[in-house]
């Protein structure tokens, strides 16, 4: 994208594609057709073709979205121009028409994964063989290794294990609350 600038005021145009009649001249060239050119076309009298760089702006799309124009800065001695898209906030018949937003869905966990898991809380092998053979979780680890060979994050089982090992101290409410906050999502 290019802007088209007055050399004399410095007066940019928005961001479009060049004209065909000079899309391949160089970059030096365009940026004064006045001194590229000879004969210098009426449409390119007293103007240059500088590059834009668009710069990103982070924004809530569900209540802002670009309009289209650009603030631009320009840089006299690069000959290049900088544009920042302008917003606009979205009307109300706007946001009534998006799509409802989908939260992610937790993955369901292999028994290594879930280990995994709860050791990337800084838990250890050891906290977690000490939970193994609490006798107060012998009906949890015995569902676990019998009944399920996958872990849901939102399973009451899976709730219930995770808060025993909190309440009888093999591992802390921080690392419990981290196994639900960081456990992998789609």
């Amino acid at each position: 994208m290019f802007a088209r600038v007055d050399l004399k005021t410095l007066a940019a145009s928005q961001p479009a594609p060049l004209p065909f009649e000079i899309e391949n001249l160089t970059t030096t060239a365009l940026a004064d057709l006045p001194k590229a050119l000879d004969p210098v076309p009426a449409q390119f009298a007293g103007v240059g073709y500088w590059p834009v760089a668009i710069e990103p702006v982070a924004f809530d799309p569900r209540a802002r979205i670009e309009d289209g124009s650009y603030a631009l800065t320009l840089d006299a001695e690069a000959r290049t121009v900088a544009a920042v898209p302008n917003l606009r906030d979205l009307t109300a018949e706007e946001i009534a028409a998006l799509p409802a937003l989908t939260p992610p869905v937790p993955e369901v966990l292999g028994k290594g994964e879930f280990l995994d898991l709860v050791l990337s809380t800084g838990a250890t092998v050891a906290q977690i063989r000490a939970a193994s053979d609490d006798p107060q979780m012998t009906d949890f680890w015995f569902a676990l290794d019998r009944f399920y060979s996958q872990i849901q994050r939102d399973h009451p089982s899976t709730r219930q294990g995770i808060g025993a090992m909190v309440a009888l101290g093999h591992i802390s409410q921080a690392q419990a609350d981290e196994v639900f906050e960081t456990w992998p999502a789609r």
